[in-house]
């Protein structure tokens, strides 16, 4: 089972996890898929926060987290379709989307096949939501959880206490996915402490990350590459996106088009400014990349698509940066890549 930690401190919101999809044989599991994507960043009416989940992977025929996107956005979303544009009308806000995700949970799980309701499904939500007749936002930190064993029983959304305004260097986190000791967290909570009294918000997610690479080394169902969300409540929200590849890495490159027309995706942006405008999209399969995850808003949907470079992303009042591995030689500008991420089917 995989691992996510969320927490909040001062004016930052992050959820940071692993990417591995295991598949258990016996006693052992093995890994099924080192690129799985696992979360959603959902911009609801109300607020921004990030969606992950730990558990079943598939629900009938599909990855959780399309299935997810799919409850959030009111519609299939066909593979193939990188990205589309058109205001949803009645859109939720944070509280409306997380009930009814619940109550379609409640209804579909007694007909799941066994396989999937065995590996249960815990959904971690985490970011700020923007109360009426209140200029602050307020944290969330949400959870979807069928914490019993009987198929009849309701999902529940327990909503973490906490205060509506955050007091300066108050900490509040919680994980979903694999157990982690109180020793661990102890060491968690410690790395973020430390990190903000002599760091800032981006090293206090590294350091999050270093845990979460060590409980990986005692345990196989948890991988060393990471995907973080980040997210801030000031008055212009921002989202970063960033990821953590282990050192010992395999360079994994999507095998090349035959016809570059054919593939779905397109190149979002060029800004070398020594290069001239491409006649057709290069072949962004040359640089090695990494997966993005859904982003879900009124207006947009992208779902998980290869990026390489930095990629900046406008949707409704939040500016997303998806800042993926670094470009080969020193090269300038800015390159962001959608490519449909092809997914394993269903192992079940």
């Amino acid at each position: 089972m995989t691992l996510h930690i969320s927490f909040l401190v001062n004016n930052w919101a992050f959820q940071i996890g692993d990417r591995l999809l295991s598949q258990k044989t016996g006693s052992h599991s093995n890994p099924f898929d080192k690129d799985s994507n696992k979360t959603i960043v959902f911009i609801p009416r109300n607020g921004i926060v990030s969606i992950s989940y730990a558990g079943t992977a598939y629900i009938d025929d599909k990855p959780t987290d399309q299935w997810i996107a799919e409850i959030l956005r009111g519609h299939e979303l066909g593979k193939g379709q990188d990205s589309c544009h058109g205001l949803v009308n009645n859109w939720p806000d944070i509280g409306l989307a997380i009930q009814k995700l619940a109550n379609i949970l409640e209804r579909i799980w007694p007909q799941l096949p066994k396989e999937q309701r065995d590996c249960n499904l815990e959904i971690a939500i985490c970011g700020w939501q923007w109360p009426k007749n209140r200029k602050k936002p307020s944290p969330i930190l949400w959870y979807l959880i069928n914490y019993s064993k009987d198929i009849y029983k309701p999902f529940e959304i327990i909503r973490i206490n906490l205060p509506r305004y955050l007091p300066q260097n108050k900490l509040a986190y919680g994980s979903v996915g694999a157990l982690v000791k109180e020793e661990d967290w102890q060491k968690i909570i410690k790395a973020i402490t430390n990190q903000y009294k002599s760091g800032n918000e981006q090293t206090a997610e590294l350091a999050v990350v270093n845990e979460l690479r060590r409980l990986a080394k005692t345990q196989d169902t948890i991988g060393e590459d990471c995907m973080c969300v980040r997210m801030n409540c000031y008055t212009n929200p921002q989202v970063y996106i960033t990821y953590r590849k282990s050192s010992n890495r395999i360079h994994r490159r999507l095998p090349p088009s035959s016809n570059i027309l054919e593939r779905t995706g397109m190149i979002i942006q060029i800004a070398d400014k020594n290069d001239p405008p491409p006649t057709m999209p290069p072949d962004i399969e040359q640089f090695e990349g990494v997966f993005s995850p859904w982003i879900i808003s009124a207006s947009q949907v992208h779902p998980p698509s290869y990026i390489t470079g930095q990629l900046n992303i406008q949707t409704s009042n939040v500016n997303i940066e998806i800042d993926g591995l670094p470009l080969p030689d020193n090269r300038e500008g800015i390159i962001g890549g959608y490519l449909s991420q092809n997914r394993p089917i269903s192992p079940s």
